[in-house]
């Protein structure tokens, strides 16, 4: 995966965008005022992803990403290095599985909310760790990852 470059934002036409949002039981006002985040947002490319960056009020950032072929499928250590490249190694993330009634499934897009610097999520691991980092083990231990380049981005096989 290539670092993300700035690019430019290609929304869909407004006429095709409105009346897609009222099919979906959206006022023209509603429709507007997302329309224009769209616009407002700025964009980064890369050759695998498109990602639209969203500050919000509260100084958590807002990462959506899709594939460019808008496929489905993903790669959690391309989401990271989205996410470091961004927002900062040190900020965490959220990736929510919300409650059914809040669920939000459109198409192949992906959203990471990034909390302020310094505020962590209240659950996860203490400390990291990284398999490939640990010394070859000889009974096969179960959880081996593929390598990661000295660069930090995963070597694929």
């Amino acid at each position: 995966m290539s670092p993300l470059r700035p690019a430019r934002s290609v929304p869909p036409k407004w006429t095709a965008y409105a009346a897609e949002m009222a099919r979906r039981g959206l006022t023209q006002e509603q429709a507007r005022a997302l329309y224009n985040e769209v616009l407002a947002a700025p964009a980064w490319m890369n050759d695998l992803y498109v990602v639209h960056v969203r500050e919000q009020e509260d100084g958590v950032t807002h990462l959506s990403i899709r594939r460019q072929d808008r496929g489905a499928a993903r790669d959690w250590r391309h989401f990271q290095q989205i996410k470091n490249q961004l927002c900062g190694a040190e900020r965490e993330g959220v990736e929510l599985y919300p409650a059914e009634s809040r669920v939000v499934d459109t198409a192949n897009q992906f959203h990471i909310w990034v909390l302020p610097v310094g505020v962590s999520v209240a659950c996860g691991f203490p400390v990291g760790l990284r398999s490939d980092a640990l010394p070859a083990d000889p009974a096969g231990f179960p959880g081996q990852q593929r390598p990661v380049a000295e660069h930090g981005r995963p070597v694929h096989s």
